[in-house]
């Protein structure tokens, strides 16, 4: 027997046989990252607390790691007017700052493509056409007819989001932006701790010059000790001879500090936006000391630093093209419609008598593409798993700059120590030299030594210091603690990018 299949039942069949194959497409595993991938990754790399702790040095008086604050060991006050002309004129922060505002507006045209899109015309046309093989009697040439229209149209058209292209396309352009914030506030943290470098520096070579021109000093006044000596035959020659190579080597040393100074100086001008002529005016002075830090620091102060925010920011944006590139795939659908006036004249335009509408409907999808759409996908899910990399890769470095910033704070502060304890003995055996001077049991030359073993310990300790609060802006910028400003302060540096 033989069946024969209504239309009503073919037309059935047929559209089964089109949403089969389109379920199968829908309910097709992913292989991209997925949020408990980003999750077990992130917690495996991210330790409770950093495993290198900070030695108990004067204990009590350690801040507590919700309470560390190390800018407050600087003079942020004083150092305010330069920071605000580092924020407001920095040709860098300038060009960061526009980036992000390409990008706010990038994600309003991604958000815009999810509505109707409506559009306003006017037009006009005269029009001249030829009636081949229709000649007037009488004329020498074929019959013509002018026409003149005229017509006021309202359109719209919308892509109906069902597969939720649009919608993935809106949220990787908000992320976008969002990881272009993170990375705007990364480059004022990172500007910041350059110019805080910079600043130390500065203060350094200056000291540093300071002490060489008293090492002079102590030195010219050796050998001028040491010749009236020999010229009395209290001393032999060559006692004269190596003080003067001595004199020679530390005049040197005082020219080159000099030299140093001046650089410090230029760097500092260049990253201010001037001109780097070496006579910038150093505000503040350097710390007296550093606040030890607490042993026990919680790893979780890195979650909000901004480098790595902005990297998990661009990983979440590379998922979401990846939804939008496998959203592509499928067929899209959209809506169409048009209405206004058309007629030969053009006071008529606004006659609804004239009215003319349309409204339609329209489904497309590539049948042959050559594999570009599942290319695409294919070039979306690496560009994934490359973001996903490169956001690991920037957790592991920044727990690299933590504990080697951490381990560094144990050695120069236990060098300081050290530094310190060799200074105060310094100090003592000048004054045991002038006590035993003033008894008239010594000499001069005793005590120009003993001064200059004293100079010597202000500059291996000035060394050492210097080097514990460069160590502690970079632990700062690690860990991503940022400059805590009042809100009139806040407000200052705001507007200056506005």
């Amino acid at each position: 027997m033989r069946y024969r299949l209504s239309r009503k039942r073919k037309s059935q069949i047929k559209n089964y046989l089109f949403f089969i194959p389109l379920t199968l497409l829908l309910s097709a595993c992913r292989s991209g990252v997925k949020d408990r991938d980003i999750s077990l990754a992130q917690e495996s790399l991210t330790p409770s607390t950093y495993s290198t702790t900070v030695e108990e040095n004067n204990s009590s008086n350690a801040e507590s790691p919700e309470n560390f604050q190390p800018w407050g060991d600087f003079p942020m006050e004083e150092l305010l007017p330069q920071i605000q002309i580092l924020f407001g004129e920095n040709f860098e922060l300038l060009a960061a700052l526009s980036r992000v505002e390409g990008a706010l507006a990038q994600a309003q045209i991604a958000g815009a493509d999810r509505f109707p899109e409506f559009t306003a015309s006017l037009g006009g046309a005269k029009t001249r056409q030829n009636f081949i093989g229709l000649p007037i009697p009488g004329s020498s040439g074929p019959l013509a007819a002018r026409f003149t229209s005229y017509n006021l149209t309202f359109a719209t058209q919308w892509e109906i989001d069902i597969w939720g292209r649009l919608k993935s396309a809106r949220e990787a352009s908000l992320l976008s932006y969002e990881s272009l914030q993170a990375d705007f506030q990364w480059l004022k943290h990172s500007l910041l701790s350059s110019y805080m470098q910079m600043w130390v520096n500065a203060q350094y070579t200056r000291e540093t010059q300071n002490l060489a021109s008293q090492i002079v000093l102590n030195r010219n006044e050796t050998v001028r000790t040491l010749r009236d000596r020999y010229n009395k035959g209290l001393t032999g020659g060559n006692n004269v001879r190596n003080a003067q190579i001595v004199f020679k080597t530390v005049l040197s040393n005082e020219v080159q500090a000099e030299k140093l100074h001046r650089d410090s100086l230029r760097n500092l001008e260049s990253i201010l936006g001037g001109y780097p002529e070496g006579r910038l005016k150093i505000l503040g002075e350097l710390p007296k000391q550093l606040m030890p830090i607490q042993h026990g620091l919680p790893s979780d102060l890195l979650e909000t630093r901004p480098d790595i925010v902005a990297a998990k920011k661009r990983l979440l944006s590379a998922g979401k093209r990846v939804e939008q590139s496998e959203a592509s795939m499928f067929p899209r659908f959209a809506l169409t419609g048009s209405t206004g006036t058309s007629s030969d004249q053009l006071s008529d335009l606004t006659d609804l008598d004239f009215s003319v509408w349309s409204i339609g409907g329209n489904v497309a999808r590539p049948i042959f593409d050559y594999g570009k759409l599942r290319a695409s996908v294919n070039i979306s899910k690496a560009n994934e798993r490359e973001v996903f990399a490169r956001y690991l890769q920037s957790i592991q470095n920044a727990f690299i700059e933590v504990e080697t910033a951490l381990d560094n704070e144990n050695v120069l502060a236990q060098s300081l120590q050290m530094a310190d304890e060799n200074l105060i003995e310094s100090e003592r055996l000048l004054a045991s030299e002038k006590q035993k001077y003033n008894l008239g049991l010594g000499n001069r030359i005793s005590i120009l030594e003993s001064e200059y073993a004293l100079l010597q310990a202000k500059q291996r300790r000035l060394d050492i210091f210097s080097q514990h609060l460069l160590n502690r802006i970079l632990l700062t910028a690690s860990l991503g603690i940022e400059y805590r400003m009042d809100q009139k302060q806040d407000d200052t540096l705001i507007s200056h990018h506005k």
